[in-house]
């Protein structure tokens, strides 16, 4: 059962980068990754994207404001390693903006047949946990509206076949990367619901 950061002051978790389960990490980089994202069209996962960020809002927003930056240990859920099992509603924003505002430029990369030349971990994408609860909102509905117009006005080809890889799955074209952004706003989102659950 899931508990709460008053009984653990600083829990003792892996380092971020460990990376998930083997198993699980197996199904998504030969199934998952491979397969899903060019099952849907381009708009469906637009739209799948924008229903899971729309979702993430109302949970955020349904969790009492003094509550918003408080760090909550939870039972790891599928497509999270463990190192962020205690995070905040706010962190838990943070990293979606952190995450998306990189996916996007490098989908409009991607789009246009050019490679991104930096390389960036997943130990680099973890938030500060510094950002009040209502700057981090703010920045995440800006990220939202940002990312959606540059998803119609910059994106040149959703069919381009040049991949950038990722650090856990590898190699991936924009298609996938688009599907992927889509997927991570989902598992935050249920990340956002095991938070709130647990207060």
């Amino acid at each position: 059962m899931s508990v709460s950061s008053a009984r653990f002051e600083m829990p003792k978790l892996q380092k971020p980068g460990a990376g998930l389960p083997f198993f699980e990490w197996l199904v998504s980089k030969y199934w998952i990754i491979n397969r899903l994202p060019y099952k849907m069209s381009w708009d469906e996962t637009q739209a799948f994207l924008d229903r899971e960020s729309q979702k993430s809002i109302e949970i955020f927003e349904s969790i009492p404001l003094v509550l918003r930056e408080k760090r909550i240990l939870i039972d790891r859920i599928p497509g999270i390693e463990d190192s962020s099992r205690y995070w905040s509603a706010a962190m838990v924003l943070e990293h979606l903006v952190i995450v998306g505002s990189l996916m996007t430029e490098a989908m409009v990369l991607l789009s246009r047949d050019i490679v991104p030349e930096s390389s960036v971990g997943i130990a680099d994408v973890k938030p500060f946990g510094s950002t009040s609860s209502e700057q981090v909102l703010a920045l995440f509905k800006d990220f939202l509206t940002t990312t959606s117009h540059r998803m119609a006005a910059e994106v040149q080809s959703r069919e381009s076949k040049i991949k950038l890889a990722h650090p856990w799955f590898g190699p991936m074209d924009i298609q996938q990367w688009h599907w992927l952004m889509a997927a991570h706003h989902r598992v935050h989102r249920k990340h956002l619901e095991a938070i709130r659950d647990n207060f």
